[in-house]
Parts: structure tokens; C-alpha cells; sequence
């Protein structure tokens, strides 16, 4: 596969608009748009909240430190179970391939095993739930 470390080969390129992320964040890839990126964007909030860490770090080109990869692996896992994306979806809304958000999303459910982080990723698996079909927690 060719891979290549210029920041335009990495992510997908984002259409021009003024909206921001919830929380004010600037950075391109926290813009909002139509599709995969907007649900990637609502969960990466929801998961950042949760574990500490900035939305935009969820979306940064590079591995980040651990806790932010760990929280986007989450993130990652979380976009097709409770909100119904496939992988592909998922790959294109994070800025990644879909063989990383499957790698993400295998990581996790050998962590889950761990009952507090089994735990947490059903808590956030439910608001996220709740909030798909409307309600809010």
C-alpha cells in the first residue's frame, strides 16, 4: 500500500465552511460536514469528554500519545456500533483506512475484557445510542 507523509495524502480533503466542532475547535478536520465526518466528529466529543482528552487530538495526522489513541480507538469502535457506520465510513471520518478503524475497533473488544473499561465503552455506547434515536443523556 503506498503510503505517503505528506498531511493531504493522509486526510481527505475537507470542504470550506465557517462551522466549527462543539467547543469552538478550529482545526480542519473538526469542521463540520455532511456524511461520516459529522458522526466521527459527534462521537469523537462525546468519547474526548469522557476520556480526557481534545477532540482535535482524535483527528490529528499522527498516533498521538497514548491515552489519545487509545480514546480514538474507542471513538473508532463506537462509530459503527452505535451509530451504524461500516468501516469504511468509519476509516474516511477519522482521516484513516478502514483496515486501521478495524484494527481499532479489535483492540477494543480485547480490552473489554477489563470490566471498568467494558464499563465505560457502554456508557458511551448507550449516549451514543440515546442520542441517535433522539434523546439526550
Amino acid at each position: 500500500m503506498f503510503r505517503s507523509s505528506h498531511p493531504a495524502a493522509i486526510q481527505p480533503a475537507l470542504p470550506a465552511t465557517t462551522d466549527t466542532a462543539p467547543g469552538g475547535c478550529r482545526q480542519p478536520a473538526c469542521r463540520l460536514v455532511r456524511g461520516e465526518r459529522e458522526t466521527a466528529v459527534r462521537v469523537a466529543i462525546v468519547v474526548a469528554s469522557a476520556r480526557a482528552v481534545e477532540v482535535c487530538a482524535l483527528f490529528a495526522p499522527s498516533r498521538g500519545p497514548a491515552c489519545v489513541a487509545l480514546a480514538r480507538q474507542i471513538a473508532m469502535y463506537l462509530a459503527p456500533v452505535a451509530c451504524g457506520l461500516t468501516l469504511t465510513e468509519v476509516g474516511r471520518g477519522f482521516g484513516r483506512d478502514r483496515t486501521t478503524a478495524a484494527h481499532a475497533c479489535m483492540v477494543v473488544e480485547e480490552k473489554r475484557d477489563d470490566i471498568a473499561f467494558d464499563a465505560l465503552v457502554a456508557r458511551l455506547e448507550s449516549r451514543l445510542a440515546d442520542a441517535r434515536e433522539g434523546g439526550r443523556k
